[in-house]
């Protein structure tokens, strides 16, 4: 076997040989390494061909990654090291599903791509159009697409299709549809890769057989977002040996609403007998610090394998809790804190939402601070409440275009109907094209026959309005749209998306509007970001990286900033209503995993941040904070989430010894004298700055004080 230095956990696992098993590895335990080990160690020492070996992952820049490292470590000892298959489960299910079609002379048309003129985007708004009577938002589209993947990965069945929790009405006649269509027009889109095959493997046993005869040797990473789907895909084809090796983490399991199925994970050795169980649990990424804040974060979770993540790096610095006044406050900290840095591509700031990361991006920008954007598509600025408030303004300027007009006149508050758009429209075709540049679309609309006097009315106020704001150029036009144009009372009623949502949309458009004099400075700085995103995105490694903490998996920074840790985004709103409403924690446990990812992140430095007003809204701290600050022995809380056990343990601790004026060392807020004590609760005045109350005993607990 090649000199790849591994701990004892690490080589248990990779001299697996024959058989199931499944590696349960920690944050920073090194699996990639022990996989390309145990690749190494099936050609080199069981001399098994290397084209028989057969790894897939979650992503391709994963698979490549990893190919790449094997090769790396293979140097001059594997010769055909090269030729060991890793990819993506899509892309090798695409392989058999093209290998197929082309044996059976049956046309491939893939519609994945939105520029081509055939794709599922414009099919499924088409769908859409017919079944509802009416168009679809973005955001329905995004919210459609992925319960279109969830119910593809989950396997759904008709009935179970119709019992989904969906807020896009006739979702189960718009999927049938749409799945009719792409059968009778042998169109495939993403989704389609592993349902296609699946069917193609139960039909075709002799290619079933033949495919099992290729790769004896099947390895998975990233296991623990493994769908039903993907999970039956990998039965067949690991027959009949079920040589199948499967790495993953079920506490970084974060796409369950994309189909990623946990219990997968957990069930694994009752679905394959004999299964080994390996635990790698050494992190090699974090300091003592982190981890051990990580460690007790994650251990609140309870549906979960038992397992302890160490170090045996060093303490390192304090993770440090900041709660800022507003997200104005925020940026400028964090932002001066960065240019005092020497490596920013070693910089990251990470978040739950997209929208967390525009302001960053605007102050980033104005104090040329080269960054870096994770995500391809940035989706904040293609949200429909910011189309929308482009669309507005526009119109003010062009209130002669009919597609702007169309996409906001059912958000004015006049009654307006579809009839009366389609009149508008009939209207406009009758007037010359070079020649429309000189009509008010509000003058057409009042024209429509059918209309009531309170509408016209209506209609004539509006006009006014857009005149105002178009002659005024009012600085504080996001009001005058949203108050003066009454789109706040369309907002009001908008029932598809949650109350936090549209609030932290507008407040970033607020803030960006901050700098601007006029609508159209506002369009011109849209426009600009845009651009800027574009560039940034492919950055990579030359700045402070921005990023989702999705996106970050699997990465790692010396210093990381989890920024808007607060109660609606992190956890989010949806987790929070299942908990208080159901007394379901699923969600929730998610989201804490999503934190625990965010965390681990790490490595030497961490920071968690919160503001107590944003986007002057009141905001509620976050329950993933309180625990943070429970663990860390900071302002205590009583939490119904924390394990019993602890909390029975911590009041046996004797704290007598801790009187007035005794110097104490605590690992986060460093040397500091106690002030006055009662009972466990001690008012320390630390060096570092600021009097803080502590938790003694929960200080000792967790040694927190050295």
């Amino acid at each position: 076997m090649l000199e790849i230095q591994l701990n004892k956990q690490q080589r248990l696992a990779s001299l697996h040989k024959d058989g199931p098993a499944i590696v349960l590895a920690v944050a920073g335990a090194g699996k990639t390494t022990t996989l390309c080990a145990r690749t190494a160690n099936l050609i080199l020492k069981h001399k098994v061909d290397p084209l028989k070996i057969k790894t897939m992952t979650f992503s391709r820049a994963a698979a490549r990654d990893m190919k790449e490292k094997f090769i790396s470590l293979s140097g001059e000892g594997i010769k055909k090291a090269n030729a060991v298959d890793f990819s993506t489960i899509h892309s090798f299910a695409f392989s058999v599903i093209k290998y197929y079609y082309k044996h059976k002379n049956i046309p491939l048309i893939v519609i994945e791509n939105e520029k081509e003129e055939i794709n599922k985007y414009s099919i499924l708004k088409d769908i859409f159009k017919n079944v509802s009577n009416e168009y679809i938002t973005e955001e329905q589209l995004e919210e459609l697409l992925t319960y279109i993947t969830y119910t593809k990965n989950m396997m759904h069945k008709p009935k179970e299709i119709e019992g989904l929790n969906t807020t896009i009405k006739n979702f189960p006649l718009i999927f049938e549809t749409y799945e009719n269509i792409k059968k009778e027009k042998n169109y495939l889109d993403y989704d389609d890769m592993l349902t296609v095959m699946y069917n193609i493997l139960l039909d075709e046993p002799k290619l079933l057989k033949a495919i099992q005869n290729k790769y004896q040797y099947w390895q998975v990473d990233e296991f623990q977002d493994t769908s039903i789907i993907q999970y039956e895909i990998l039965k067949l084809l690991a027959k009949p040996k079920n040589n199948l090796f499967c790495v993953g983490d079920d506490d970084q399991t974060l796409y369950s609403w994309r189909g990623s199925y946990p219990r997968i994970l957990l069930e694994f050795p009752k679905v394959f007998k004999k299964t080994q169980v390996y635990f790698m649990e050494e992190n090699y990424r974090s300091t003592e610090t982190i981890i051990r804040l990580s460690n007790e974060i994650i251990a609140l979770n309870q549906q979960r394998y038992e397992k302890s993540i160490f170090t045996q790096n060093e303490k390192g610095f304090p993770v440090l809790i900041e709660e800022f006044n507003n997200e104005n406050t925020q940026i400028k900290t964090i932002v001066q804190e960065i240019t005092q840095k020497k490596q920013l591509q070693e910089v990251a700031i990470l978040f739950r939402n997209s929208f967390s990361a525009m302001p960053f991006i605007d102050s980033f920008q104005e104090n040329n601070i080269p960054f870096y954007i994770r995500e391809h598509k940035m989706s904040f600025l293609k949200h429909w409440i910011a189309k929308d408030i482009s669309s507005f303004i526009q119109l003010a300027y062009k209130p002669y275009d009919l597609e702007l007009f169309r996409n906001i006149y059912y958000k004015l508050n006049a009654f307006l109907t579809k009839q009366s758009m389609s009149y508008v429209a009939q209207e406009l075709e009758k007037i010359d094209f070079a020649e429309r540049e000189e009509i008010n679309i509000f003058d057409v609309l009042l024209t429509y026959p059918h209309l009531q006097y309170y509408q016209k009315e209506k209609i004539l106020k509006i006009k006014y309005d857009f005149g105002i704001f178009r002659k005024q150029n009012t600085n504080n036009f996001m009001q005058f749209i949203r108050k003066r144009l009454r789109y706040n009372e369309y907002l009001e009623k908008q029932e598809l998306t949650s109350k936090e949502v549209v609030n932290n949309t507008i407040g970033v458009l607020e803030y960006l509007a901050n700098n601007v004099t006029t609508g159209l400075e506002f369009l011109d700085k849209i426009k600009g970001l845009n651009q800027v995103i574009k560039e940034a995105s492919a950055n990579k490694g030359k700045g402070v990286v921005l990023s989702t903490i999705h996106s970050a998996k699997g990465l790692e920074f010396d210093d990381v900033y989890v920024i808007d840790v607060i109660n609606g985004v992190l956890p989010n709103a949806s987790s929070l209503n299942q908990l208080e409403k159901y007394q379901d924690v699923s969600e929730l446990e998610e989201e804490r995993r999503t934190f625990y990812v965010a965390l681990t992140r790490a490595r030497k430095q961490l920071k968690i941040c919160s503001t107590k007003m944003r986007f002057e809204n009141t905001t509620e701290e976050s329950i993933f904070l309180k625990e943070v600050k429970e663990i860390l022995g900071v302002n205590p809380i009583k939490t119904r989430l924390r394990p019993k056990e602890i909390q029975q343990d911590v009041e046996k601790i004797d704290v007598s010894g801790y009187k007035k004026n005794k110097e104490i060392n605590h690992i986060t807020f460093g040397k500091g004298r106690i002030l006055m004590r009662n009972d466990n609760i001690a008012m320390v005045d630390f060096d570092s700055g600021g009097t803080k109350k502590i938790d003694l005993k929960t200080c000792i607990k967790y040694q927190l004080l050295i």
